[in-house]
This record gives C-alpha cells, structure tokens and sequence, in this order.
C-alpha cells in the first residue's frame, strides 16, 4: 500500500503478526515509521515527517524534496562530473 503526504510517498507493508511497516520513497534519507493499526499509518506516516524535518532543521539542513523519478537530485550531481572524480555528497541520514 502507498500513502501520500505534503508530497511525500510511503510504501507499507504488513507482516505476518498484523504490524505495520512504512518507509518513506523518493529521497535518500531514511525515514521508517510502523504503526500497530491501518487507522495509525497515516497519522505514524505524518508524525515521522513532522520529526525528519524538526531534526534537519535542528542540523541546519535542508529536508530532501521528493523525486518522483526514484533518482535522486545528488546522484545527478556525481554522474555530471567526469569519471574518477566523483565525491558522495555529504549528507546526514535521519531517521524518525
């Protein structure tokens, strides 16, 4: 199942015992979230953006934006310089 907000996407799953577990697609960050009920997803969902971005402000960063093409904007960044002097950006994986 796939969930939007504030143009964010989640895939989540459902496990065997009845839990959920989302993840937060199109950026290179990590965000996961569960929640105990398919009522709780949305809310665990938005509470786990509400957190990523209170934490990249409090680390002076700006959030990532979503890439609805699944390749990220830094990728870009790297694969436009030649070969051999490509950096990986550096950038501080949260999780909420």
């Amino acid at each position: 199942m796939l969930v939007e907000f504030e143009g964010y996407r989640a895939r989540v799953e459902r496990d065997r015992e009845g839990m959920f577990y989302g993840r937060v697609l199109d950026i290179e960050d990590i965000i996961n979230f569960k929640a105990t009920s398919i009522r709780q997803v949305e809310k665990k969902f938005m509470m786990a953006l509400e957190v990523y971005f209170e934490r990249c402000k409090e680390q002076g960063i700006a959030p990532q934006k979503p890439n609805a093409t699944g390749f990220y904007h830094d990728a870009r960044r790297i694969l436009d310089r030649p070969i051999g002097s490509a950096t990986l950006p550096q950038r501080h994986n949260t999780r909420a």
